[in-house]
């Protein structure tokens, strides 16, 4: 009677598995904290972070399996444009990016209410040498600068008319302006922010400018081959993103709510 019981657990769960729609998503090799962590293909379950985490129960909440896979960027993306994947992660909106990806877009814009999170690009120097940014144009127009190759901010920098050098990694873009190889290096605040932070020898030549080159929305970002089959099931999946951040944000507001009146009537916190 036990095996037999056993037994229905285990034909059960095959058949709500094979109910799942498998979704395979690709993202970056790069470490971003404290959004995923490590470098290289290889995924740290034991410490899933913000945007795996974030997945993962939209995935226990839809019918939905999530297969993940890391992959250089550039990668990632030829790999949605070629319907290898059916969706990737953390990407920002371009236009041209439409071409080939999928953005719950409202009056010619992808919806701010569906972003995974946002992100600051900021600009790095050496401290031996002098520039600044305004928030519209860099003291010298005549800079080196540096960027991990694929980024969207590329396009912004050579609109500017700057000389971009593109690299491959963080690290050798730091290692690049540690050198004096290039005159300033751009990258998304959090993930050239960890690299120097490993690096004394980075650190101690290089600082941070303190307005931010701009600051962009993240999505998760489907292939046209997969909204086409499954446009109801992208909409859902966006949908959850969104219910997700309602609730983590009312959950921090109550506790913010529930601290400050404590604190209004002279209480500690039970």
């Amino acid at each position: 009677m036990k095996r037999f019981i056993l037994l229905l657990i285990s034909l059960y769960s095959t058949l709500t598995f094979a109910d799942r729609q498998e979704i395979t998503l690709v993202f970056e090799v790069k470490e971003n904290p404290p959004y995923y962590l490590g470098n290289g293909p290889e995924i740290n379950w034991e410490k899933p972070r913000i945007t795996l985490s974030l997945l993962k129960d939209i995935e226990a909440d839809l019918t939905v399996k999530f297969t993940f896979e890391r992959v250089p960027w550039t990668r990632a993306l030829q790999m949605v444009k070629d319907g290898e994947a059916d969706g990737v992660f953390h990407s920002s909106y371009k236009k041209e990016r439409e071409a080939f990806g999928k953005y719950l877009t409202s009056e010619g814009s992808p919806d701010p209410t569906k972003q995974i999170m946002s992100q600051s690009y900021v600009i790095y120097k050496r401290k031996d040498k002098t520039l600044s940014w305004n928030g519209d144009r860099f003291s010298d127009n005549t800079i080196k600068i540096g960027a991990v190759i694929g980024y969207a901010v590329i396009d912004d920098l050579k609109a500017l008319g700057l000389d971009v050098v593109e690299v491959t990694t963080q690290s050798s873009g730091l290692e690049m302006l540690y050198r004096g190889r290039i005159d300033a290096w751009i990258d998304i605040e959090t993930m050239s922010d960890t690299r120097i932070s490993k690096s004394p020898h980075i650190e101690a030549m290089i600082e941070k400018l303190n307005k931010p080159f701009m600051q962009r929305p993240y999505y998760l970002m489907f292939s046209h081959q997969f909204y086409d089959a499954h446009s109801a099931l992208a909409l859902d999946i966006w949908d959850a993103i969104e219910a997700q951040h309602s609730a983590k944000a009312s959950l921090q507001l109550s506790k913010n709510t529930n601290s400050s009146n404590y604190e209004k009537v002279g209480m500690t916190r039970p």
